[in-house]
């Protein structure tokens, strides 16, 4: 054999065996079966709010009038929409996974009113800052109140009234 037939020899060879393993690796991905879902790894939650949020919530409930409703852990993805084109998914992103605490709503249309939130410690740190930078400029671009109050464990009337009454 000549040095050309050798180089043809080792180019179907070479192509060949590469041939084989990314045929066998197509198969292995075809082949492989999916994991099992363990519904044991889910549980019933005793509430949806914690116990501050609790809190607060039973004071608002006596403070907003009966032409509002609350709604809680509201999606901004549920709140806002978001014209489809350049920047879409991007811009869906940076909202589908951020809810607010609470969005009062019109009872009767179900529009928004008010969102709020409660600031714990972790709002102190420097990627919840920027979170909410970016949550307090979406609300004031759309013309939507968003009353921050602190996080605690108990709230009087006149606490959440103080800031929810001059926007309603």
């Amino acid at each position: 054999m000549d040095s050309e037939s050798n180089l043809v020899f080792f180019f179907i060879i070479g192509g060949t065996i590469i041939l084989y393993i990314i045929l066998s690796l197509l198969n292995k991905a075809k082949t492989k079966k999916p994991s099992s879902i363990n519904f044991n790894d889910y549980h019933l939650k005793e509430s949806l709010l914690t116990k501050n949020e609790m809190e607060f919530y039973k004071t608002l409930k006596k403070v907003i009038n009966e032409d509002l409703i609350i709604l809680s852990m509201v999606r901004l993805a549920d709140i806002f929409s978001i014209e489809k084109g350049k920047g879409y998914q991007a811009s869906l992103n940076r909202i589908n996974s951020r809810h607010v605490d609470f969005l009062l709503c019109h009872n009767s249309t179900l529009r928004p009113v008010a969102a709020i939130e409660l600031d714990d410690k972790s709002h102190q740190r420097s990627d919840r800052i920027k979170r909410d930078e970016f949550v307090n400029q979406l609300f004031t671009n759309a013309g939507l109140p968003l009353l921050r109050y602190p996080s605690k464990s108990y709230y009087t009337q006149d606490d959440v009234s103080s800031k929810l009454n001059p926007i309603l």
